[in-house]
């Protein structure tokens, strides 16, 4: 043992209740079903959205960029989901909002999520209209894959 913290008998045990509760609510399983109906509704809601350029990410850490030549666009959409009671932060200098929920999400949790994002969009207007150009992929790999991290991260 090399620190104070290292190793600790109360760490130890949290470790392993929390290794447990993984194994018993098949959290893993759960994080592949989840990631998959949520890339499917934001690849669905992208479709309808040309301001969305590009989804990526691996399993419930999804960003979400919008073009980055329209600055505001990601604080905006989160402002307006936060008006309808939906939180999600944007990220970096560029114009993403990021998806964490909680590793445990239920399916009709993702669905309210999906549809109050949606609503979001739609209630801001200007964001929408037919897409252009392609939807970009964070890689050429699909990343929902069971058991799969895209290949971008490794």
């Amino acid at each position: 043992m090399g620190g104070t913290y290292a190793g600790n008998a109360v760490a130890c045990a949290a470790a392993n209740a929390v290794l447990k509760a993984f194994d018993d609510e098949q959290i893993l399983k759960n994080v592949s079903a989840r990631s998959k109906q949520f890339y499917e509704g934001l690849q669905s809601i992208a479709q309808r959205n040309s301001a969305i350029t590009e989804l990526r990410g691996p399993g419930l850490m999804i960003g979400l960029h919008f073009k980055d030549s329209v600055p505001g666009q990601a604080k905006a959409v989160a402002s307006q989901c936060m008006k309808n009671r939906l939180m999600i932060l944007p990220c970096s200098k560029f114009e993403v909002l990021r998806f964490i929920p909680p590793l445990n999400i239920t399916e009709k949790e993702t669905s309210t999520v999906l549809e109050v994002f949606d609503k979001s969009l739609k209630d801001l207007g200007g964001l929408s209209g037919e897409r252009a150009v392609p939807l970009r992929s964070c890689c050429s790999t699909p990343c929902m894959k069971e058991n799969t991290l895209c290949c971008r991260y490794y």
